[in-house]
């Protein structure tokens, strides 16, 4: 049973390794440039991600499937909190520089939470013969559910915990009032080798020195009119609404409140015109996972092999260690313990299998993403994640083989 598993796994991971090679080609041959990898990746985001949370939570959802996703929550928020403590202990075991702790407390905690799993439940259940075909759409709901909680966790704990030092944050005024002295000085020599070197031209006609005044510090009035401009209120909005709170949370909780009314998905599902919307958002969410992970592989050879020395060999070791080995014994165990000893704990193996797969993925890539705007540890982050995720195909290729031969 044991080898059956890992055959099983071992195509799991490897199908979804050729995905992300197909990107990395793609970068390569010119087809995948870093402004095509941006768009798919908004595209994932705003439509097709969107498209299978609502189709595959609205099918599944009803009162009954309530108590399952208080376990989901619960699960996300149990390996929030043990990733922060084995992160936690490595801060304690490696002693990084300043502008690395933040970043070994959070990389353990926060997961891949959407493509990895959404693609590995369907590849596992339909290779191994424990589920039936079914159980593919249910476990794809209950990755979607799950990644409801993980929005939350995923932006607020990364938010909170990776921050710049005080110190850093202390000598900001000063480095700006310094850039802007500076800014200032090199643009009034613009300005004067601009006036000494301009020819008559038409009084409609902006200068020179105008033209470059306003590529530089931007024109007052034009910012006076995007201030007041109607069109730019949503961008105000939205800058203002917390991090986590996106399309696919909010098509998440709509698909849950949706489905618990009773009639409604055999409606939505098959009475027109809702079932030509509900079967085109069908064909545009089973092209997500695939579409996620194209850009994935083309980012990690966008600028070269990233060098180990960027973030530290000692850093870089317990990155791996403690997101993909420590993190998935502790929960799984943890997991095993509650469905032995909780009599209430759901009997699905379904269930068992995406609590288990959550805590075995790579770090989240939106982590890099809270990096890149609290300023810390952008680069070494994307360097520990590439080399992360080499390792994960051996460690999820493990892990996968002993919850399908021991724990399902």
């Amino acid at each position: 049973m044991l080898w059956a598993a890992l055959v099983t796994s071992a195509e799991a991971v490897m199908k979804i390794v050729l995905v992300c090679a197909s990107g990395a080609y793609l970068q390569k041959t010119g087809a995948f440039s870093k402004a095509v990898c941006k768009g798919v990746s908004a595209a994932f985001i705003d439509v097709l991600l969107p498209c299978l949370l609502f189709t595959q939570i609205l099918q599944m959802m009803s009162v009954e499937v309530l108590p399952k996703l208080g376990w989901l929550a619960m699960a996300n928020i149990v390996c929030v909190t043990v990733g922060l403590g084995i992160g936690y202990l490595a801060v304690l075991a490696t002693r990084p520089p300043k502008d690395m702790r933040s970043i070994l407390i959070a990389a353990p905690a926060i997961g891949h939470a959407n493509a990895i799993p959404f693609m590995l439940v369907s590849l596992i259940i339909s290779e191994d013969g424990i589920f039936q075909p079914g159980d593919i759409v249910i476990a794809q709901s209950y990755v979607g559910l799950y990644l409801v909680m993980h929005s939350i966790t995923g932006w607020g704990v990364g938010l909170s915990i990776i921050k710049k030092d005080e110190a850093d944050v202390a000598s900001l005024p000063e480095r700006e009032a310094t850039n802007d002295s500076r800014g200032t000085e090199a643009l009034r020599g613009k300005e004067t080798i601009a006036s000494s070197t301009s020819e008559p031209s038409d009084p409609s006609e902006p200068s020179r020195r105008e033209v470059e005044v306003d590529m530089e510090l931007g024109s007052a009035s034009a910012t006076e009119k995007a201030s007041c401009c109607h069109c730019c209120r949503p961008r105000i909005w939205s800058q203002s609404m917390p991090r986590w709170v996106n399309r696919p949370m909010m098509t998440a909780i709509l698909s849950v409140v949706l489905g618990l009314i009773p009639g409604l998905k055999g409606v939505v599902a098959s009475v027109p015109p809702l079932s030509f919307v509900f079967s085109a958002m069908s064909s545009l969410g089973a092209t997500a996972p695939v579409m996620s992970l194209l850009p994935v592989g083309a980012s990690f050879v966008a600028d070269g092999i990233p060098r180990p020395s960027i973030i530290g060999y000692k850093a870089l070791l317990a990155i791996v260690v403690c997101r993909l080995l420590l993190l998935p014994a502790v929960c799984i165990s943890l997991w095993v313990a509650l469905r032995c000893y909780v009599p209430f704990f759901p009997q699905d193996p379904s269930l068992m299998l995406v609590m288990c797969l959550e805590c075995c993925t790579p770090t989240a890539y939106n982590l890099v993403t809270v990096c890149i705007v609290m300023e810390v540890g952008a680069k070494e982050l994307t360097t520990g994640l590439f080399y992360q995720n080499l390792a994960a195909i051996v460690t999820l290729t493990l892990w996968i083989a002993i919850i399908m031969a021991l724990v399902i």
